[in-house]
């Protein structure tokens, strides 16, 4: 397993203020969350010793494990929302999209976050 512990809270240091941010409103602290997408590409990256410069996104994608529709919403309740795609919000500056996943799945891969029934692709 990789160490990232020595350059992720100097070169992710936005990374690090949102996962923070995120893990202080899960509804129960250490709720299981798990890093996605780009930024997630990136550390695995850097932990593997390269240091190329690799296309950037301008978001960053966490996946949070939760049971079903209502956990979700306790989760993403107070926060800002941004855009249309309902599971993007502004957290300390950044957009952020909040992937469920887990118990919320039904058919597996697929959450519905929501009350009006969207589904959300969780493997996105």
């Amino acid at each position: 397993m990789s160490d990232f512990s020595a350059y992720s809270a100097h070169e992710f240091g936005p990374l690090c203020t949102v996962l923070r941010s995120v893990m202080d409103i899960t509804a129960k602290p250490g709720e299981p969350i798990m890093l996605v997408g780009a930024s997630a590409r990136d550390l695995i990256h850097r932990g593997l010793g390269f240091d190329s410069e690799l296309a950037s996104t301008t978001d960053i994608d966490i996946a949070i494990a939760v049971a079903d529709r209502f956990a979700y919403q306790s989760v993403v309740t107070n926060l800002e929302p941004e855009g249309d795609t309902r599971i993007r919000f502004r957290i300390d500056k950044w957009s952020v999209d909040l992937i469920p996943f887990g118990g919320i799945e039904n058919p597996s891969g697929t959450a519905v976050p929501h009350p009006d029934g969207q589904t959300v692709d969780v493997f996105a």
